[in-house]
């Protein structure tokens, strides 16, 4: 859902710069890791379940996800969005 893959929340940043490579753990256990800009991610990231499995391998702009793989229980996409 739109919720799950959702960038914006509190984070503390280094030295405010809201840029370059980062992490994000989030409450409900899933985790982010890639570039930011502004903020959002941009560029190469991953998102991590709770257990640390891969959900979704690909590239974002301006925290939306552009193109890459999404991977599910029962089927993995990779392509365009």
């Amino acid at each position: 859902s739109e919720e799950d893959y959702h960038f914006n929340t509190n984070v503390t940043w280094p030295k405010k710069r809201k840029r370059g490579k980062g992490i994000i753990n989030y409450h409900n256990g899933y985790r982010f890791e890639g570039n930011f800009k502004k903020g959002k991610a941009q560029g190469e990231g991953i998102v991590y379940d709770g257990n640390g499995d891969v959900l979704v391998d690909g590239n974002f702009s301006e925290g939306v996800l552009n193109n890459g793989t999404i991977y599910q229980k029962y089927y993995i996409y990779s392509g365009q969005f």
